[in-house]
C-alpha cells in the first residue's frame, strides 16, 4: 500500500515534481529525439549512396556486356551438370540483383564485383535445387560440396553442381 505524497513531505514530494526536473527530463527526451532522427536520416543516405553505387556498377556491366538470357548463362560451362544448375541459378541471381538485368560471366566476383551476399546466395541456391526437386541441403554437405570457400560464379555455379549431384545419390 503506497503513501500519498502529502504524507511523505514536502521536500520529498517537491523533488518528484521540480520544474528543473521537468526541464531537464524535456530536453533529455528532446535532444536524444533529435539525434535519432539526425542519425536514422545520415543511415538512410548512407544505405542510399551504396544503392546507387551498385545500381550504376550493374547498368555499367549491362551496357559493357549487352543484355544475357539464362540459356546464355548455361552455355559458358563445360559439362551438362554445370549448364543446367547454371540455367536454373541465373534467374536466382539475377533478383539478388538492384537492376534485376546483370549479364554475368564466370569470373565475375560474387561479392566484389556484384556485391551479393552470402545469406542470398544460399537462398538462390536452396530455390535452385528446389526447381530441380532437391530438398534443401543439409550442413555437412554444403560443406563437402564447397560452398563456403567460394568467390567466383564459376565456383558457385560448380559447388552448386556437386551439391546436386550428392543430393541425388542421396
Amino acid at each position: 500500500m503506497g503513501w500519498p505524497l502529502e504524507q511523505i513531505g514536502p521536500d520529498v514530494a517537491g523533488l518528484l515534481v521540480t520544474p528543473r526536473i521537468k526541464f531537464a527530463l524535456t530536453s533529455f527526451f528532446i535532444v536524444a529525439g533529435v539525434g535519432l532522427v539526425v542519425g536514422l536520416v545520415s543511415w538512410y543516405f548512407m544505405v542510399e549512396r551504396v544503392r546507387q553505387q551498385r545500381k550504376r556498377i550493374e547498368l555499367a556491366l549491362r551496357e559493357q556486356r549487352g543484355p544475357q538470357t539464362a540459356q546464355e548463362f548455361a552455355l559458358l560451362f563445360e559439362n551438362e551438370s554445370e549448364r543446367c544448375i547454371a540455367g536454373n541459378l541465373y534467374p536466382e541471381l539475377q533478383l539478388l540483383t538492384i537492376t534485376g538485368a546483370v549479364p554475368l560471366r564466370p569470373g565475375d566476383l560474387l561479392f566484389r564485383e556484384l556485391r551479393l551476399d552470402d545469406v542470398g546466395l544460399v537462398g538462390a541456391i536452396d530455390n535452385a535445387l528446389a526447381k530441380l526437386g532437391r530438398n534443401r541441403p543439409k550442413r555437412q554437405e554444403w560443406v563437402l560440396a564447397g560452398c563456403e570457400k567460394i568467390s567466383t560464379v564459376r565456383e558457385l555455379v560448380s559447388a552448386s553442381s556437386r551439391l546436386f549431384t550428392s543430393l541425388h545419390d542421396r
